[in-house]
């Protein structure tokens, strides 16, 4: 980083404040650093991680969201296959015994162009696969025996978005709701009222997009 930036980019106006966002933060603190002439050396030292540390690994994440070892287990044990479903079972199971303690490295695997199927698009022997956090709470026993299950039903996954923008946009309506009623029954009458309107109405940019109907 130069520390420098032009005139009419230092003038940006980074916007209303989300707190439901963690990039907001980080936007706010390098807004702060290019404003400042002389900048602390604790916001040097913000910033500079932000640049070369975080802002990189979020797009890493965002570019590319699905291609990890966790996702594809995912999508095996709830294929229609039951070849794929009992070799994504062994392979959570594998990782469960292999498991290591402490803070794992977000790597994102080398894809396989030239796979014929999704569960050959990474190289298996080569990425430290991870079990599923989605799967966290179903006991290893039931995995066992599920590998050996004729019936293979489906592993109770729960339903939740995956998107960290629906992740978010969520997270932001939840503390909208909390700040203007009191009550866990007021707050979820305003989260679904306020859901449904936006079901209604998708865009209100101009009067035109008011609809009486």
């Amino acid at each position: 980083m130069t520390g420098c930036c032009s005139e009419e980019f230092a003038r940006r106006n980074p916007g209303k404040m989300a707190h439901s966002r963690w990039l907001t933060t980080a936007n706010r603190i390098l807004r702060l650093y290019i404003s400042q002439q002389n900048p602390t050396h604790s916001l040097q030292m913000l910033a500079t991680y932000i640049m070369q540390v975080y802002a990189p690994v979020w797009f890493a994440i965002k570019s590319k969201p699905s291609c990890v070892d966790e996702n594809l287990l995912i999508a095996m044990v709830t294929d229609d296959r039951d070849h794929i479903k009992q070799l994504g079972l062994r392979r959570i199971l594998k990782a469960r015994q292999e498991q290591k303690t402490g803070i794992r490295k977000f790597c994102i695997p080398r894809l396989n162009f030239d796979s014929t199927d999704y569960v050959d698009l990474m190289n298996w022997q080569e990425a430290e696969v991870t079990a599923p956090p989605l799967l966290a709470n179903i006991p290893m026993s039931e995995i066992t025996s599920r590998i050996h299950d004729q019936n293979n039903i489906m592993l109770p996954i729960i339903q939740v978005p995956c998107h960290t923008q629906a992740v978010e946009r969520h997270v932001k309506l939840v503390t909208e709701a909390s700040q203007s009623v009191c009550g866990e029954r007021a707050r979820n009458v305003f989260i679904k009222n306020r859901i449904l309107s936006r079901q209604q109405m998708t865009a209100f940019n101009q009067k035109t997009d008011y609809r009486f109907d």
